[in-house]
């Protein structure tokens, strides 16, 4: 058996007792350690434990950074982040979390914003969490230049933080400097490891680059497949994928992808506007399929008559078979093609007048 010496002067018998230990100071206990893997025989073997801390990060502070009130206490945790942030004001580590408390909790924006630029003069100029904060609140006030600063200091630390870059690509869109925002979200979709929330986006966008061009409409889909590939929710990416089957006559897949932007809708606004598209697109969709053809001395003619169908405020010119379909059939398969609850929706909605 393993010679298992120790030249400690605590009470050994028990394994649950605990040492006290000051700064300095080391315990040294026996260990099961194995020697080129393989058992120990004979000797005597014990492992030294150490602990390396940051020089800027004092054991004080480390306790005040992570002993938050899981209560919800959130004076008394403000209070331990103001204090850590005075007991050792060269790290960086508590000022941006001091800054969130100023902002979420009193609604001081400026507080905030000041907390973060002490930690970048005081602390670490090239703190990424507070540049990236401190880069979101110029670009809510509408500073894109000061914005673009603080967000490019953040990407030099870390170039795959995807919000960061997802928040420079729209600075660069208000700066009206539209290749660099596409060269952005070109970089947001080869980076490794961006949120699924962010590569929807940065497809989306790109997907809307490609719009109007009609020279690659097939290009513009995928990019939209790929957007709600990442982000079934994304309802921007369904409205316009649907957009786009629409201007190629696909109107079954447009009724599809604006089916899916309505259930996906949370404000009236955009509900409405949902509703109008995939009403139109039905209606497209209805005259596909009742234009009737009929052959006239091997002539193939095409006979059509118009006919103006007003749901509520909703007023599409539609085409319909110059046969016996009456408009209560037409509005039946209208509800088919929407879906009646869509349907009931659109009819319901108040007239403008």
């Amino acid at each position: 058996n393993t010679n298992t010496n120790t030249n400690t002067n605590t009470n050994t018998n028990t394994n649950s007792e605990t040492i006290e230990m000051d700064v300095g100071q080391c315990t040294v206990r026996p260990g099961g350690i194995r020697h080129c893997g393989k058992p120990l025989t004979k000797g005597t073997r014990y492992i030294i434990g150490g602990f390396c801390m940051s020089q800027k990060r004092v054991e004080t502070v480390r306790q005040l950074l992570t002993g938050k009130d899981n209560n919800n206490n959130n004076k008394k945790n403000k209070e331990g982040l103001e204090c850590a942030v005075r007991l050792n004001p060269e790290y960086d580590g508590a000022y941006p979390d001091v800054a969130y408390c100023y902002e979420t909790e009193e609604g001081d924006t400026e507080k905030s914003m000041r907390v973060l630029m002490d930690c970048l003069r005081f602390a670490n100029p090239r703190s990424s969490t507070s540049s990236y904060y401190l880069g979101t609140h110029y670009f809510r006030q509408g500073k894109w230049q000061l914005a673009r600063e603080h967000i490019r200091t953040c990407l030099e630390v870390d170039p795959t933080d995807g919000d960061a870059l997802h928040t420079l690509a729209q600075i660069h869109a208000q700066l009206g400097e539209h290749d660099e925002e596409h060269a952005v979200y070109q970089t947001i979709v080869a980076t490794p490891g961006v949120s699924k929330r962010i590569l929807s986006n940065a497809y989306g966008n790109l997907g809307t680059f490609c719009e109007g061009t009609n020279n690659n409409p097939r290009m513009e889909m995928e990019y939209y497949q790929k957007s709600l590939q990442y982000d079934p929710s994304n309802l921007a990416a369904w409205q316009s994928l649907g957009s786009v089957y629409a201007s190629q006559k696909d109107w079954k897949k447009a009724i599809d992808c604006y089916k899916a932007a309505v259930e996906r809708s949370t404000t009236r606004t955009d509900r409405e506007f949902l509703l109008k598209l995939l009403y139109r697109a039905a209606t497209m969709q209805l005259r596909s399929e009742t234009t009737t053809t009929t052959a006239d001395n091997n002539n193939i003619t095409t006979t059509t008559t118009t006919t103006t169908t007003t749901l509520s405020s909703t007023t599409t010119t539609a085409t319909a078979p110059n046969n016996n379909n009456t408009r209560e059939e037409m509005m039946k398969r209208l509800g088919q093609l929407m879906g009646e609850s869509n349907m009931n929706q659109l009819l319901s909605l108040p007239s403008r007048g």
